[in-house]
């Protein structure tokens, strides 16, 4: 029990400063590969890892904790500290690619069910949906620390992925994006040019990830990994978004089958992945402006049509 009470306060002693974290900013390539050195050192020096790679014990976790919490480090900030921590307790972000492996039953899920009784339900199966992510955890890395799913998070797309685009998404970006649809008001300000390097970067991206583009992946590039885009205002973002997810406007051919709202909706969501009002508006206007013939011929088709339609226009 002694050694749990001392586990317990490293941790609070280190996660105690987490408010000033900042996301890795401003860490360059020669930061990152100066701590990774550190962290060889370390773990050749002083953690028992050393004599067996493969598996970092417990103590070792404990270890580190004390490490940086001695006054020795006081001199680093919490990102060092945090970036030091997962490079030498999880380096392979085994924490976060078990999270990602999980389909977690959401809170939202949860608060939308109207039945007490099947609510109960659910809530119960998400707890036991932790209790066995902890238990997988723990076997594989000795210990289990709920605090460094965000922060591996932020390393995957910040560090890790800073030269590539990041595909294994745990949570779906696109809410944090959605909030900013409404300051689309207009793309008076998009050149032919500019719009022809947005349309190249979309192309790009697209051939990079090796994978068809989801809502997730796109979403969470332009949230996170912004800067690899190159993309300077939302207007730019928006379309980015549209020319990789929906470039050939089948959001508006639904628009057109179907007249009520709820069943547009229900449809963009189950065959597109997204919707808002404000980006079917977007969709309009980049038709208007820069697909018109386009459009004309993706009228003619039905949205069953979508593969055999898809086709024809690449």
């Amino acid at each position: 029990m002694a050694k749990e009470k001392t586990t317990k306060s490293a941790r609070e002693q280190f996660y105690k400063n987490r408010k000033t974290f900042r996301s890795f900013k401003g860490f360059t390539d020669d930061i990152v590969n100066y701590f990774r050195e550190m962290t060889r050192n370390f773990k050749e020096n002083y953690l028992s890892a050393k004599q067996d790679p493969n598996h970092l014990k417990r103590t070792d976790y404990i270890n580190t904790l004390n490490y940086l919490t001695s006054e020795k480090w006081n001199d680093l900030n919490f990102d060092e500290k945090i970036l030091f921590f997962i490079l030498v307790i999880d380096p392979d972000l085994i924490i976060y690619k078990i999270f990602c492996e999980t389909p977690l039953i959401s809170i939202e899920q949860i608060e939308k069910e109207k039945n007490k009784h099947v609510r109960a339900i659910l809530t119960n199966k998400r707890k036991q949906q932790f209790t066995d992510i902890e238990i997988r955890i723990t076997e594989q890395l000795g210990f289990y620390d709920k605090h460094l799913l965000y922060y591996e998070e932020v390393y995957l797309n910040k560090i890790f992925c800073k030269h590539t685009i990041n595909t294994l998404i745990l949570r779906n970006a696109f809410p944090k994006l959605a909030i900013h649809c409404k300051s689309i008001t207009n793309i008076e300000m998009i050149t032919d040019v500019r719009f022809k390097e947005i349309e190249k970067t979309a192309k790009n991206f697209i051939g990079k990830i090796n994978t068809s583009p989801t809502v997730a992946i796109v979403s969470n590039a332009l949230i996170y990994q912004g800067e690899q885009l190159e993309l300077d205002t939302l207007n730019e973002k928006f379309i980015f978004f549209i020319l990789t997810i929906d470039p050939n406007f089948y959001l508006l051919a639904i628009l057109e089958e179907e007249s009520c709202t709820e069943n547009i909706k229900k449809r963009a969501l189950q065959e597109l992945g997204f919707y808002d009002e404000n980006l079917v508006e977007l969709e309009k206007m980049l038709v208007r402006r820069f697909y018109e013939e386009k459009w004309k011929e993706t009228r003619k088709f039905s949205y069953a049509n979508k593969k055999q339609e898809k086709s024809n226009f690449d």
